[in-house]
């Protein structure tokens, strides 16, 4: 007779649990961002290309580091490149906000294999949206890719291959920071040529 109780108890302890969970999966799913690149251009000035991605959260939450990253594939002896834009910073719903990279013209010769968005939501859950970079308006033709949530089991992998294609375009020299302190080095290494003469 005292099992009874034991295993009412126990199924409703599980009932709680499989409740609790399922509320707050759904609250992280109606709460989450859904950003979609509505806008990418690739201009060409000054021996630079800069392609711009014009980035909007259409769902309810707040996307709070949003990155753009971009890999080149290398030539024969070249490896692949990796570039990180610079972090686009609590993007609000119904926000828009955008995202550049600026090449050296000779570096976009070689093929561009992959363009992701990456974007991290309050509940530390990341977002990744892959983007075709063909500029060929094949976007015309197909579907777009929807925004994925990396679930909680393949997390560790995709968080760690993320990260080390950020570490990858870090160790490289071809972050934002990196390439504004390249830039500044080259003026003041004009400058010190204009004074020497």
């Amino acid at each position: 007779m005292a099992i009874v109780p034991l295993i009412i108890s126990s199924f409703a302890a599980l009932i709680s649990l499989s409740s609790y969970f399922l509320t707050r999966k759904n609250l992280q799913i109606n709460d989450a961002p859904r950003l979609i690149a509505s806008n990418i251009k690739k201009r060409l000035e000054n021996q630079k290309v800069t392609i711009s991605f014009e980035v909007k959260n259409y769902g309810k939450g707040v996307a709070l580091k949003t990155f753009l990253i971009i890999t080149v594939r290398g030539g024969n002896k070249k490896g692949d490149q990796h570039y990180l834009s610079k972090p686009l910073v609590t993007l609000e719903p119904e926000k828009t906000g955008v995202l550049e990279i600026v090449f050296e013209k000779k570096e976009t010769e070689d093929q561009i294999s992959s363009a992701i968005l990456v974007s991290q939501d309050f509940f530390d859950n990341f977002h990744i949206t892959e983007t075709n970079l063909q500029f060929n308006n094949q976007h015309l033709k197909e579907f777009s890719k929807p925004v994925k949530q990396i679930s909680k089991i393949l997390r560790m992998c995709t968080h760690r291959r993320i990260r080390k294609i950020m570490n990858l375009a870090s160790d490289q020299g071809n972050t934002a920071v990196d390439r504004k302190q390249k830039e500044q080095n080259e003026i003041i290494e004009e400058l010190q040529k204009v004074f020497r003469k």
